[in-house]
Order: C-alpha cells, then structure tokens, then sequence
C-alpha cells in the first residue's frame, strides 16, 4: 500500500478570489483555512474516491498491483483497507452510510459468463445483491441510506423474448423492487437508481417514453411514483445526488450537441444550469444536505481532436464546487503539485472527496479536502447562525461548525457569541483584536472541542458545559457571574490569565473541572464562589478570596511565587487537601477566615501571613519532615483535627516541627507524635512543639504510638499547654523500692560511721 500524503494550509485569498466567492463582511487580509490529504493507494498507480459518509470514512477503488485489477477500499483513520471482491477481478465502491455500510459492484465469475453485480458490505463481509426474476446478466448497488435501503439497477425480462434491460431497483428488508422507468409500462426503457435520501426518495436517469426525440431524463421516484425532472434544451439530464431537504444535482444536456452538458441544481420544480469554470461542460456528482454540490468543470475549450485527450488526462477539468449558485474551482485550494479533477462526495462537515493528479500518481489519486470555518463579519451572533461561518473563503455554507472542523472565532470588532445547544468541533480558537471585546458566551448549552479551545484576548461566560480542555492566555479570562454554572469537561485547563468567579449575595457563581487546573501565572479570583476541582489545582499565580462565603472543592498545590490571598471579610472553606510549597504563601487579612477539612502540608519555606483565623478540621503537618511554620494570625485545630508533629533532634524547625502563631492559638482534636530518621529520644530532652500570643483549650488526645519510648522513659505533657513544649522524662520507681533503697541508705551511713569511730 502507498502512503498518503497530508497537508494543512492557511493561505490568503486575493481580492479578486474575495469578489467571486461573494464574501461580505470578510475582511480582505481573511485566510482560508482548509486541510488536504492525498489517500494513497492499494499498491497500484492509481486510486479514485467515489463518495463519503459524515464519519469521514471513504470509499472507491484502487488499482491493487502492477496490473490492470482494482479493489474497492475504504479509508477509514488513515488506513486504506482493501475490500475484495464477489470472486471476479475488480470491484468498485461507489456509496456508505453513517453505519458504515458500503455499496457498490464487483465481478461476479459463473461457470457460463462473468458479469457486475452488486454489493453490499457490512460487518466485514461483501454480499451479493442477488439478481432481478433470476435473470443472467448485470446488477449495481450505487446508493444506500442510513436505513440500509439500497437504490441501483438490475437487468430483467424485456418485451422481445430472452433478452434482458435493466431497470432502477430499491432493496429493503433484503427484497429487491422493480420501480420501473419512464414511459408506457413494458415499453422496453431502461433506467438506472443513482442515488437516495433518508426518506426514501430515489433519483437517476430513465428512458422517457413520452418524448419522440428519444430522450432519456432525470428522475424523481417519491411515494410510489416516478416523475422526469425536464430538460434544459437538449435531449438528455440525469439525477445523479439527492439530500434529505429533497434538493436535486445532476447533468443536462444544454444545447443539441452531445458532449456539451452541464450540472444542474433542481429545487421546487425549476432546474437551474450551475454553469462551468469557462469551458464548454460541468458536471455534479454529489450535494450535501446544506446544498453544496460537487462535481468537475472545464476551465478551457479543448478542440475537438484533443477532447478525448483531455477527459482522460484531466487537462481543462477542474474539480468543483457549487456554492448557491457560485461555482469555485478547488484547485484554489490545491498543494504544489496537484491537479484537482474530480469532486466525488461532500458531506455534511465541508469534506470533499474526489480524485487528482500528482508527480507520484501521474494517472490519478484520491483525496480529501477538509474546508474549516471562520466566523465572519462583526457584532453580536450564534453559533448556529449558518450564515455567519465562512468556509475556507469560500462563503457561508448555511451550516454551523461540526466535528471535523478547526473552528476559528475572530471578529473584526466587539462581539459577543452565543454558543450552541449542542456544538462539536475538533479544535476551537476564539481571538479579539486589539481594542475590542469577544465573548464566546456557552449560552446554556454544551460546546465540546476534541482537541481542545484557546482564548486569546477574549472571555469564556456563561452558565453550559464546554469540553475537552482549554488554554487561557494572559490576556484573556474566563467570566462566571451570580446564578450561572460553568463546567469545564474532560481536559486540562491551562490558566496564564484570569478567572473570575464572583456571584453576589445569595446568588453564588459555579464553576467546576474535572480535569487538572493549571494556574500558570494567572489569577482566579472568588466572591460568593463555589470552585469545584476534580482534577485539583496547580496553583503558580494567584488564588484571591473578597467577600461572602466561598468553597473550593480539590486538591490543592501552591508551588514557589504562588499566592492564596483570603481577604474582605472573606469566609473560605477548604474541602480537600492544602498543600502549600517552600516559596508560596497563605495570606488572611485580619477580617478573613479560613476553614481546611483536608489535609494541610506546610513545606519549609511557606509563608502563613495576614491575622486572620485559620480553622483546621482535617490534619496538619509542618515542613518536608520536619519544619517550622510561622502564622502570624490565629489558628483553631476543631476536633477531629489531628496535628502531626515529627521529631527527630533536639533543634527547632529542623529536628522537630515546630508551629508558630502570632495570635490566638486554640487546641482541640489530636496531637500526634512520630519519630523522624531513626531518632531516639533519652531523659531530659525538651521539644518546644508550639509558641503563641495566647492559647485555649486542650488536645482531645495525644497519639504518642509512633514515638515510643525506651524503657524507663515517659513523656511529660505538664507544660504543653504553658509553654507549648513537651519532654521526656525518667519513670519514678513505685513507692516500695523507695522505702528499700531508704534502708539501704541507712545501713551503707550507719556502717560507714562505725568504722570512723562515730557514734552511731
């Protein structure tokens, strides 16, 4: 298999490519923005893309070797995979659906003749269609809906005996339909289903009895009943695409001369001639639902002798598309050293499938066009506003972004966009320019980036969902107000601007991630705020606290320069774990209050500021075993706080936690003590755990079962609560071995002054 080949483009149109793609309200410096990708082969030189569902999954055929045999394929995720065969030498993919199944033809070889029958692949496995009143000869499945019906054609019993025409089929729930053709009823004409809506409705080409020039004529098969389309002055037209609105592409014979033909638009009754790229012929192979048609078209008017020539070469033959009624030549849009002949298949996200020419792939090679959108025009919009997205310079296509598509939101002036009920993109991008405003407001709805958005001088609002990851830069910031809830969804937040989350009074803001919060260098500032952190907090700028009542749920880190600044009569409510490095700093003004439920670690080198009061109700434990912490405002430790202190020497902050407060320091709940790097404590040693401004109450308990001492040795706690420091002490012995050791006393004094001649 050949590799592909893939590129990504941002290339600036020029003012004359502006005027005919008909953008108002583009700025003229607008670059499209679109990726191209050549598909490869199975082996062979060649490859042609025959159609394309809104998976982005591809199908037509490939020249597998060095011979003349080609496959279908299907491109699925970068991988084109080869489909086989019913048995025979080649087969031809021509249609899928969103579930992925595949219609086409392929050689069918019997015992008596080989013939074309068709297919329908799914699960892995390619099934013959079967054959119409058992007659030898041909079958096609060109088209199949999102329901599995299948329009194509089969050969069958003509009115002159043991000869055989074929006629327009549908397949549903495995039976085939003969639907007939235009004309008298066994009148001999043949038609042919080129293609179906999800309703069911059936378009393609038919011999029309009721004309005596002999013409053969687009049709519509709707309700049972098969109605021609008309002509535009010739002798021939044939529907060969139809989309779920019931809007109709094909090819028309424009004059009497038979190789002039050009592709129509059929809309409400009236065909329209979409015209070409200059030359002489045009064609339309495909229409998505929002009406874009693709195709080819002649740029030139080969002479006569060089047509063939040049409809196998492609010399003149541009590959199309028509938007409304403008026609664009895709070659615009095509890298060095491709020729764009074909235009196969769009879907609904602006992915074009078709064939080209390259150096590597001289006699043709399929690709996929991917045209992304940028909002267009100024002020205030939605985002399922079709008419404010431009596609690749190429103008509104009457749709909104889909997840295909790199999104770029980037007004010329002041805007604000409202989001989507229900929007998906592959990346989103939303930029101000200097001196204005952009908000993208989420509206209540749900926006999901797969690869993630960038603010870049603009503000996310809004209460909604917004998934897949963001990046905030330091001129931009996220807005939540009073009553709204923002959920940031399935992705890391990277935060170098500001976040705000300020509700007022009763009416808290919400905003919550359940992915990693990277504060790198940015702010968030809370009033009246609930922050919810799944993920936890990465904490390199600044947390600011003012006013009301405020909870952060999550983990949280602040490393070195990193503050948490707890201010105007703020109350603030830990819920998870603190943890605050060597470096950063916890600041409570004097009228702020904080309440920790999880863990606190206070590294060495962290900074306790402000006088305010902290509340500990879930643990405390100082330095990187052990340290010293400075708080110069009061702290409280609640009842089931447990306050760890390690000891490990005899000098304060570096052998043994010490904490010390500036104001009031109020005990509760437990201390508990644990040896650190083996230390083993001896009688007399003094640790100075705690020095205050004053103190209250008293440890619930003491947990002194990871500091044991050795035997003959107690701990003494009777100046805990005085002077903040406790020891170890030798154990008294019981009172009877004081009265032993007394007589021993007595008889070593009484023998020692009857030998000195004393009296006794």
């Amino acid at each position: 298999m050949k590799a592909p080949s893939k590129f990504y483009f941002k290339r600036a149109l020029t003012s004359t490519a502006l005027i005919a793609a008909g953008l108002s309200g583009l700025n003229a410096e607008a670059a499209p923005r679109f990726e191209f990708q050549g598909l490869g082969t199975l082996g062979g030189a060649t490859s042609s893309a025959r159609g394309l569902n809104d998976r982005g999954q591809i199908v037509g055929s490939s020249q597998i070797g060095d011979g003349p045999d080609a496959h279908a394929f299907l491109y699925s995720d970068g991988a084109m995979q080869d489909l086989g065969t019913l048995g025979g030498f080649n087969s031809v993919a021509t249609g899928i659906n969103n579930r992925g199944q595949i219609v086409g033809s392929s050689q069918f070889i019997r015992i008596a003749e080989t013939s074309s029958r068709g297919f329908i692949y799914s699960n892995g496995v390619m099934r013959d269609i079967g054959l119409l009143d058992r007659v030898k000869g041909s079958t096609a499945a060109n088209a199949i809906n999102d329901e599995g019906v299948v329009a194509g054609y089969a050969a069958q019993l003509g009115p002159i005996r043991n000869t055989a025409i074929s006629h327009a089929i549908v397949i549903s729930n495995g039976s085939m339909t003969d639907i007939g053709a235009l004309g008298a009823v066994n009148s001999g004409h043949e038609s042919s289903a080129n293609a179906i809506n999800a309703s069911g409705q059936i378009v393609g080409v038919s011999d029309n009895g009721g004309s005596e020039t002999g013409t053969r004529e687009a049709f519509i098969y709707s309700g049972g009943v098969m109605r021609s389309l008309g002509l535009l002055g010739g002798t021939f037209s044939e529907a060969t695409a139809i989309n779920d609105g019931g809007e109709i592409a094909g090819n028309v014979m424009v004059t009497t001369i038979p190789d002039v033909r050009h592709a129509f638009r059929y809309v409400n009754g009236t065909m329209r001639d979409l015209g070409t790229l200059g030359g002489r012929s045009s064609a339309a192979n495909a229409i998505n639902n929002s009406g874009q048609i693709v195709g080819h078209a002649d740029t030139t008017n080969p002479p006569p002798i060089l047509r063939p020539l040049a409809q196998v070469s492609g010399v003149g033959q541009h590959a199309a598309l028509w938007n409304g009624n403008i026609i664009h030549d895709l070659n615009t849009l095509a890298p060095t050293g491709w020729t764009l002949t074909d235009a196969a298949g769009i879907n609904r996200y602006a992915q074009i499938v078709g064939t080209g020419m390259n150096q590597d792939h001289p006699e043709g090679e399929a690709f996929l066009l991917t045209l992304h959108p940028d909002w267009q025009g100024s002020g205030n919009g939605n985002w399922d506003d079709g008419s404010r997205w431009n596609f690749a310079g190429l103008g509104s296509f009457s749709m909104a972004p889909g997840a295909r598509h790199d999104v770029v939101i980037n007004p010329e002036g002041n805007a604000i966009i409202n989001g989507g009920a229900s929007a998906s993109v592959r990346n989103l991008s939303i930029t101000g320019n200097a001196g204005k405003l952009v908000t993208f407001n989420l509206n209540g709805g749900s926006t999901t980036s797969m690869q993630g958005t960038t603010l870049n001088h603009a503000t996310l609002a809004g209460s909604g969902t917004l998934e897949g990851g963001l990046t905030i830069s330091a001129d931009s910031r996220i807005d939540v107000a009073g009553g709204d809830r923002m959920q940031l969804r399935g992705g890391q937040v990277n935060n170098a601007g500001l976040i705000r989350i300020l509700g007022s009074g009763g009416n808290r803001a919400a905003l919550e991630a359940d992915g990693p919060v990277i504060n790198a260098g940015g702010e968030i500032n809370l009033e009246n705020a609930a922050l919810s952190l799944l993920g936890g907090l990465e904490n390199h700028g600044q947390v600011k606290v003012s006013f009301g009542a405020s909870s952060i749920n999550g983990d949280l880190t602040t490393v070195q320069d990193g503050k948490i600044i707890l201010s105007g009569s703020s109350e603030t409510t830990f819920w998870d774990n603190v943890t605050m490095q060597s470096g950063s700093e916890l600041r409570l003004a004097a009228d702020a209050s904080a309440v920790f439920f999880g863990q606190v670690l206070v590294r060495n080198g962290a900074m306790l500021t402000g006088t305010g009061t902290s509340f500990y109700e879930g643990g405390l434990s100082l330095g990187n075993s052990p340290g010293m912490a400075t708080n110069t405002g009061s702290v409280s430790f609640g009842q089931d706080n447990v306050y760890l202190a390690e000891i490990g020497g005899l000098r304060p902050g570096e052998q043994f936690d010490q904490l010390q407060v500036g104001g009031k320091l109020s005990f509760g709940g437990t201390l508990k003590l644990m040896w650190w790097d083996n230390f083993s404590a001896k009688a007399g040693d003094v640790f100075d755990l705690f020095d205050w401004g004053n103190s209250a109450g008293h440890f619930a308990s003491i947990d002194t079962g990871n500091a044991l001492l050795a035997d003959g040795l107690r701990w003494d706690f009777t100046r805990l609560y005085t002077s903040g420091e406790i020891g170890v002490a030798a154990v008294p012995l019981p009172g009877a071995a004081w009265l032993f050791m007394g007589g021993l006393l007595a008889m070593l004094r009484f023998n020692r002054n009857a030998k000195a001649g004393n009296p006794i």
